[in-house]
């Protein structure tokens, strides 16, 4: 399935493309705080359901609905995902 999701300009020092872009909590916490990016937890159902802590306000997202979900995601702001 392909989506047509605008592209956003992020600089990524060190990153050839082939990888995820790691960035700093404190540096994914200024992304949530300006409100141009969403937080995606994309955690298997029982891992999320055993983490004491969760980002506040991220999404939740099944690793197995991603490409569904992945449309529903507002097409203007940045997508941070995540696990642990």
């Amino acid at each position: 399935m392909r989506h047509n999701r605008k592209r956003m300009d992020i600089e990524m020092p060190n990153n050839n493309g082939n990888e995820p872009l790691r960035i700093s909590v404190g540096e994914a916490k200024a992304r949530n705080d300006s409100g141009n990016t969403v937080i995606v937890d994309v955690d298997d159902p029982g891992s999320f359901a055993e983490r004491e802590e969760k980002i506040t306000g991220a999404r939740r997202i099944d690793p197995r609905d991603v490409a569904d979900d992945y449309a529903k995601l507002p097409e203007d702001r940045a997508i941070l995902a995540y696990c642990t």
